[in-house]
């Protein structure tokens, strides 16, 4: 059975870690330790995983129940469950100790088997079933995963999601800027064209005719319409170089998005695979 855990443990460490919304997603770390738990120094057993205190505890306190059987109830800041075998670990009744607290943005479990006021289950007195203990918090730790991994597959969705829209949206204001300034470069050609005309027509005027000042004020207003055309494309020009910038980065974060979907969903099969082990 623990071969099998860490087996399925071993996937996180080799699929690495990846950040969320600045919160770093890390395979679970698993090791022996020691502490004072209700004025008693003792082994524990630990685990850091990540999630957030509320998720560990309820997913505790689920697991106690539908594995166990009993409730899990708070004394002291400790998750107690109290006269319990746990046949995975020993036929030896005893309290089930699982202390939580916040680790460097991680939630680290503490588990103990208490046998009596200040004997518990330690590599040393009871090394296998400690050693059975250690297999039994990676069960917890794996069916943890288990549930906790999809909900982030789904947050890594739904940024996908909203990347895949800013990235429609860009194309389409770059499309629209470009049709823009397809229609201006044709007004101006047009205008041009027609300012060419009209100051050759001036040159064959005498300074006196009449339509000569009219015919300068068109050419102005013209001018100042090819100016105001030059301005909308040079703020299309910058409105299509900022966005060829921002769909550039769109589009790496977009890659990198897909990229953790894959592997938490890979991540997902090898915990699920190591589950099944258990039923």
């Amino acid at each position: 059975m623990l071969k099998l855990t860490t087996l399925a443990l071993s996937a996180f460490l080799l699929l690495g870690a990846t950040s969320l919304n600045g919160q770093t997603i890390l395979p679970p770390e698993q090791s022996t330790d020691s502490m004072l738990i209700n004025g008693v120094t003792t082994y524990v057993e630990t685990a850091l995983v990540s999630g957030n205190m509320d998720g560990v505890e309820d997913a505790a306190k689920d697991f106690v129940k539908e594995h166990l059987d009993q409730k899990l109830r708070e004394q002291d800041q400790v998750w107690v469950a109290e006269k319990i075998v746990i046949n995975q670990v020993t036929d030896k009744r005893g309290d089930l100790l699982i202390y939580l607290f916040n680790q460097n943005n991680r939630i680290r479990i503490n588990m103990a088997f208490r046998l009596g006021y200040d004997v518990y289950v330690d590599p040393y007195q009871f090394p296998e079933e400690y050693q059975r203990m250690k297999g039994f918090l990676s069960f917890f730790v794996t069916k943890y995963y288990s549930e906790y991994l999809p909900d982030e597959i789904k947050k890594v969705e739904k940024e996908i999601k909203s990347k895949e829209r800013e990235i429609k949206s860009a194309g389409k204001e770059m499309k629209r800027a470009a049709k823009d300034n397809k229609k201006l470069a044709s007004r101006i050609k047009k205008n041009k064209k027609g300012i060419k005309k009209l100051e050759a027509k001036v040159k064959k005027m005498e300074e006196d005719n009449p339509e000569l000042a009219e015919i300068q004020v068109e050419i102005l207003e013209m001018k100042k319409e090819i100016g105001g055309y030059e301005d909308e494309i040079s703020f299309n020009n910058g409105v299509v170089e900022v966005k060829e910038s921002q769909l550039k980065e769109l589009n790496k974060e977009l890659s990198t998005l897909k990229a953790e979907k894959n592997r938490l969903e890979n991540l997902l099969k090898e915990i699920l695979t190591g589950l099944e082990s258990y039923q």
